[in-house]
Formats: C-alpha cells, structure tokens, sequence
C-alpha cells in the first residue's frame, strides 16, 4: 500500500469518528462509575465501546484534515544538486 493511500484512508476513518462523535444520538450516557471530566459536553461512550467528548471529537477532525487527498498539497521537487553551491568534499 503506497503511503498516499493509507493517509486517505486513515483521513477518512478519522473524519468518520469526528463525524460519529458529533452525534448525540449515538453516545450513551457514561456509567456512574466513570471518571468525572472537565469538557462535559457531549460526553459518553460512542456506540457504547468508546469514550469521547468534544476535544476527542476536535482531535479526530484536526487529524482528519492532514489526510486529506494526496494531490491536495503542492508536491515537492527532488534535486540532486545543493541549495548552495560548495560541495561536502570541501570541508574534508
């Protein structure tokens, strides 16, 4: 699998748990026993297996965006030659 492949799909799967996290539906109410957070908001366990609230869910969606499509970002040009014009052999 090429590298620019698993970004798409590891961007998709965190955009799919972003998404799924932005849900209320989907999130069950944390059990009594749970340990108290300080981001309440939508807290609870996604599809019951998962905890999450809305930093998770912001972390899933900032991630989601850096595997994005590979032709999205300018590519870079490989050069043989240095950036500056002396060469290693000098400096031996």
């Amino acid at each position: 699998m090429k590298t620019s492949t698993f970004a798409l799909l590891a961007g998709i799967a965190y955009l799919g748990a972003g998404l799924l996290g932005l849900v209320p539906a989907l999130l069950i109410p944390p059990p009594a026993e749970a340990p108290p957070t300080s981001f309440g908001l939508l807290y609870g366990y996604l599809l019951g297996l998962f905890p999450m609230n809305i930093v998770l869910t912001a972390l899933h969606l900032g991630m989601a965006s850096g595997g994005s499509p590979p032709g999205a970002a300018p590519r870079m040009r490989r050069s043989s030659r240095a950036p500056w014009p002396c060469s290693a052999a000098r400096w031996r």
